[in-house]
């Protein structure tokens, strides 16, 4: 690879390395917010403990806890709504404190690299705040993780007043990520406004994909978590379980055997009869406009002015990734 290509390649390697990093940074940050502190600590404020818990390195998790009387239902929707709503507020705070950085960056009183780490962790505050709308937007419709109990406690009519707002929420997060991306590769000097969108959108890609794959190879070299898949598994599958299981005793009870295809075929008619509406496509659809929306808007936008790549910030944002991952591990460790 010549100079000119390298210098060329440059410029992508490095937001492709800060996309990674920020996406890493919001998900096990989220993760630990969301799952001790959040559901573990509203649990033990209402005179819970902590008893088992299960951390993924690179995927999600989940806690559980105990208190003899049991739970209230209030205080059991309160614990569930705790890990969500404890992302929130963090990502508010990175998103302020981003804010202030990049105010000061503009007017020349921040110092190198302030202005680089304010746009990361702004990234890391919006990837936070989506993950979080994301989660209890398809939990609280599908019947699954933290937005079960609300899917249980509202009717389909009353349960548009949640899933409208989040919905919302992220849709403009996503237009909001967007524009955090393009003013980064602004500050990177990734091109004009056509590259900076096509590179901008592959380093997104390369991210994902990266984050993703870390993912899938924990979950081939860790035993199968039965726990956290109960946890995720939504309500269509529950309900086609017992169902089937009840007609399978009723033909074992008339002494029948029924057959495989038989089989099939009802769990086919059940979910299609009882297959909730399609949300998740129309979301993530309305999400991918909202961000190209964004992408076009904000591609123009020009530098701040403020140096771009500081070698400095980024160690400090993969040290803290290290800790991170150091701190999941040792709690899994203690559990």
């Amino acid at each position: 690879m010549g100079a000119g290509s390298l210098s060329r390649f440059r410029p992508w390697a490095r937001i492709s390395l800060l996309f990674t990093l920020a996406g890493l940074l919001a998900s096990r940050m989220g993760l630990l917010v969301h799952e001790f502190v959040g559901h573990g600590g509203s649990a033990w404020l209402f005179g819970g403990t902590v008893t088992h818990w299960r951390l993924f390195l690179f995927g999600g998790g989940w806690i559980q806890y105990e208190r003899a009387p049991w739970y209230s239902l209030a205080e059991q929707q309160v614990i569930a709504l705790a890990g969500v709503s404890l992302q929130a507020l963090v990502a508010a705070l990175l998103w302020w404190r981003s804010r202030r950085v990049l105010r000061r960056a503009s007017s020349g009183a921040a110092t190198p690299g302030a202005a680089l780490q304010a746009r990361l962790f702004g990234i890391v505050a919006r990837l936070l705040w989506a993950h979080g709308c994301l989660y209890i937007l398809f939990g609280t419709h599908y019947g699954f993780g933290d937005g079960r109990l609300l899917h249980e406690a509202l009717s389909a009519p009353a349960r548009l007043l949640v899933l409208g707002p989040l919905a919302l929420a992220l849709t403009y997060s996503s237009y909001g990520l967007a524009r955090e991306a393009m003013l980064l590769a602004a500050d990177l000097e990734l091109g004009y406004r056509a590259q900076r969108i096509v590179r901008a959108g592959l380093a997104i890609v390369v991210a994902a994909s990266l984050h993703y794959g870390l993912f899938w190879v924990e979950a081939q070299t860790v035993d199968p978590d039965q726990t956290y898949a109960a946890i995720m598994e939504q309500e269509l599958s529950r309900k086609l379980a017992a169902h089937m299981a009840r007609l399978a005793r009723l033909q074992e009870e008339q002494g029948q055997v029924w057959e495989a295809q038989q089989q099939e075929l009802e769990r086919a008619s059940y979910i299609r009869s009882h297959k909730p509406f399609p949300l998740r496509p129309m979301v993530y659809l309305a999400c991918a406009l909202a961000a190209i929306l964004g992408a076009l808007r904000f591609a123009s936008a020009p530098a701040s002015g403020s140096p771009g790549w500081n070698r400095q910030t980024a160690w400090a944002a993969a040290l803290r990734l290290f800790l991170l991952l150091c701190a999941i591990a040792t709690i899994n460790a203690l559990g």
